[in-house]
């Protein structure tokens, strides 16, 4: 499955897993980096961290997606550490 598509997928709440992009659902990880994550029905953290070229990208992919579907509130979150796992804990932390 395309990345792209492992993004609407992840958009919809559902899991789907691309080469190195997946989603439970919950969670779209890329790598082992959790890019975004659900806060409630229609609020999702996302991650706008610079990490790599291919990393950007999935989320530049990410946030055009987001831009189409008018009841998601994007919330950013800046300065997360590689291989972090839940963004929810990030967010809590920096409150």
């Amino acid at each position: 499955m395309k990345n792209k598509d492992v993004i609407e997928m992840f958009l919809s709440k559902k899991p789907a897993k691309g080469s190195n992009l997946y989603s439970d659902g919950k969670r779209l990880i890329n790598y082992s980096t959790t890019l975004a994550e659900w806060y409630g029905n229609t609020s999702l953290f996302v991650n706008a961290t610079r990490y790599s070229v291919s990393t950007s990208k999935n989320q530049n992919w990410l946030k055009c997606a987001i831009d189409k579907h008018a009841y998601i509130v994007p919330i950013p979150l800046y300065h997360v550490p590689i291989n972090t796992k839940e963004l929810q804990r990030n967010y809590e932390m920096v409150r």
